[in-house]
């Protein structure tokens, strides 16, 4: 049921608020992320820290605007659990080397004057790469629709606030996991699998303030969760990826023009 969650909120706010008004607005943001990233499955929790980058540019003409997103991130953590390139052999407890990239485009409607209801398509990157001597690399790939509600309001004269939820739908996404980087590694090569089912929800809060010289500073916490189902056993070893679930909390400090 959490799937439809976004729909509902879309739907909700159009049968509630007062009819939007068709205005014209481009902008650009640019501003520093920092999150700390929880990746889990069976036997395996990795903990890492990440910081960055984020653009946006925004476009709105008359009832409909275009988001588009990108960010890169890099980082490092801890690795601590099974390792699958050696199963049954002796856990892994490895520093990471962590490298992010996600590039999301929206494209909304302002059906009403304070919320307006999206849909659109992202892609996400994640290179995972367990450090040491039994370590290996990973890379997960997500191709995935966002589909939510995004509510505006204002805080006084100068200060505005926004609130952001959507629901990720997965369509496609790959697994490479080198198991050969692993000096003791025992299973029969590398794997290659695809992902077809799960999904995840991304919920933020913005707060910014408009200068007088035009632009706009803010900060924007967020909560991006993801879970995903056991993968296909399709390429490489043949063993499939175990469902894993990724947690991320962070911020983003940002300025506008």
């Amino acid at each position: 049921m959490k799937q439809f969650a976004a729909v509902s909120l879309a739907l909700a706010s159009a049968a509630f608020a007062a009819p939007a008004l068709a205005t014209t607005d481009s902008h650009f943001s640019i501003g520093f992320v920092a999150q700390s990233l929880e990746y889990e499955e069976d036997g395996v929790l990795s903990e890492s820290t990440l910081q960055g980058l984020e653009v946006r540019f925004f476009d709105r003409r008359g009832y409909w605007n275009g988001a588009l997103d990108l960010r890169v991130m890099g980082g490092t953590g801890e690795y601590d659990g099974d390792s699958r390139a050696d199963p049954g052999g002796p856990d892994l407890d490895e520093d990471t080397s962590e490298f992010l990239y996600e590039i999301e485009y929206r494209l909304g409607h302002h059906a009403t004057s304070w919320a307006a209801p999206f849909a659109g398509i992202g892609y996400r990157r994640w290179q995972h790469d367990i450090n040491g001597a039994e370590g290996y690399d990973r890379r997960l790939e997500y191709i995935y629709s966002p589909v939510g509600v995004q509510f505006d309001g204002t805080l006084g004269g100068r200060g505005f606030w926004q609130l952001y939820a959507a629901y990720n739908f997965l369509w496609d996404g790959r697994i490479k996991s080198d198991f050969t980087d692993a000096a003791s590694q025992s299973v029969g090569g590398d794997a290659r699998n695809s992902l077809s089912g799960g999904g995840g929800f991304d919920i933020s809060l913005m707060l910014s303030y408009k200068l007088e010289t035009g632009a706009t500073v803010g900060v924007r916490p967020f909560l991006r969760y993801w879970d995903i189902d056991s993968s296909s056993t399709h390429g490489g070893t043949g063993n499939e990826e175990p469902e894993h679930e990724i947690t991320s909390v962070g911020a983003l400090l940002f300025i506008t023009f």
